[in-house]
Order: C-alpha cells, then structure tokens, then sequence
C-alpha cells in the first residue's frame, strides 16, 4: 500500500481569518469604543497610540503567521501508521500505529460547515485519554470522509493477530488442582 497525503484545504486560512477577525473586533470594542464614546480627546492621547500600535503589530504577526502554519500542516497515512506534523515555531509530529486505531471521529461546526471543512478526531484506547491521539484538521468534508475510511480500513488490516485460543477447561481444572495439594500441604491439613 502506498502512502496517502493530505493537507488542509485552503478554506482553513478563511475560517481562521473570519475568527481572527471578531476576536480583534471584540477587543477594539472592548478596548477603543468605551473611549471614543465617553472621553473622545483621549484617542490622541500618546498611550493610546502606543495601543494602536500593539493591535497593528498583533495584526501585522497574524498575517505572518497564519500562512506559515498552513503550510506546516501534513497528514502522512502509511500502511501501518498515521503521521500528523504541524507548526511553525513549534513543530508537533504525532505518530498513532494503525493498529491502536480503534476510533476516527469527524466533526464540523456551524462556521466550519459553510466553508467545507471537517476535522477527524484518531482515537486509540493505548493512551486511556478521551482526547484523540492525532487530530486532522481543516480538511475538506469530502476528502475527510475518503480519509477516514482509508484510515479505518488500513487499521482493520494492520490490527494485531488474535490473542491464542483459551486452554480447555481439563487443563485448568487440574491446575487448580495442583494449587490445592500445595496449598494444603504447606497449610500442614
């Protein structure tokens, strides 16, 4: 089997541009708009230039970085494992065996549903957390159904080899039966 690679869709930059967007509204809201409204000559004011240009400068990183992280952003499924890398400063690589996979969840909401997008949420029961081992992000809603279902069918192939058939029940039967005389034996009975 051959590797299958994906990346966001391009959709991501829109819907982290659409969040980035309200987050600064709210706080030039928050920040700016009590001013303007109740003690307009402090807009002039030398400290309110200084916090014109900290929004600027948040504003100026954002852009940096948003296209930076989207090109950060690979999803590697092989044969046997899930690769998921990410980051620009910060790199963060997860690596699940396909054979832990016992869960691929995807999800969607309402902002992520008008753009197309989807994540898929990888679980395993090695870990005993409810957060998922890998998440896969951003992805278009049809490419995240195909992926899902590649990854699933890859993990049915890679799942581990049954545990041995149970002994009979003779065999345990005198087994218990050992431990019994040896018990009664050093018990002095």
């Amino acid at each position: 089997m051959s590797a299958v690679k994906a990346r966001p869709h391009s959709n991501m930059i829109t819907y982290y541009h659409i969040a980035f967007t309200a987050t600064y509204a709210l706080v030039l809201s928050i920040v700016v708009l009590p001013i303007a409204l109740l003690a307009p000559e402090l807009l002039a004011h030398p400290l309110m230039a200084a916090c014109y240009i900290a929004l600027a400068a948040v504003a100026a990183f954002y852009i940096y970085w948003v296209g930076r992280y989207y090109e950060s952003i690979e999803y590697v499924v092989e044969a046997d494992r899930l690769i998921a890398r990410r980051g620009v400063w910060w790199r963060r690589e997860s690596v699940v065996p396909l054979s832990k996979v016992n869960n691929v969840v995807l999800s969607q909401g309402p902002l992520m549903r008008a753009l197309g997008l989807a994540n898929l949420a990888v679980h395993t029961a090695a870990m005993g957390l409810p957060r998922p081992e890998a998440m896969l992000s951003y992805l278009s809603y049809s490419d995240a159904v195909k992926l899902r279902e590649e990854i699933l069918s890859r993990a049915r192939t890679a799942a581990p080899r049954p545990p041995a058939p149970p002994r009979p029940e003779a065999e345990i039967l005198e087994e218990l039966r050992r431990i019994r005389r040896l018990l009664e034996e050093r018990l002095g009975r």
